[in-house]
């Protein structure tokens, strides 16, 4: 997979670096964002993030680098932060619509 030249290296490793920015900025904006504002007592305004993305460029990067133990777990590692990607879809599917516990 590695090629020799060092910039045929960074093009390669760009999908991981770009979904693992999106992811992190994703996950900033969902969960951090809101107490950090609080915190310094400025007003918090909702701005969504960018929503699957992240998993576009991640997933076939993991599915080339599956070999690499490093590569790979670093996708996944970014694939379970993006709060905007099909992972985080189908925990909230699963939440909104799966069995409900019973109440007695």
């Amino acid at each position: 997979m590695w090629t020799s030249h060092p910039v045929w290296q960074l093009v390669e490793l760009s999908p991981l670096a770009g979904g693992g920015l999106v992811a992190v900025l994703n996950f900033y904006l969902s969960f951090l964002r809101e107490p950090l504002c609080r915190l310094r007592s400025r007003p918090y305004r909702f701005v969504s993030g960018l929503p699957l993305i992240g998993s576009i460029l991640l997933v076939p990067f993991a599915a080339f680098h599956y070999d690499s133990p490093l590569l790979l777990g670093l996708s996944v590692l970014f694939l379970c932060l993006d709060t905007g990607g099909v992972v985080w879809l189908a925990v909230v599917v699963v939440r909104e619509f799966g069995p409900r516990p019973r109440r007695s």
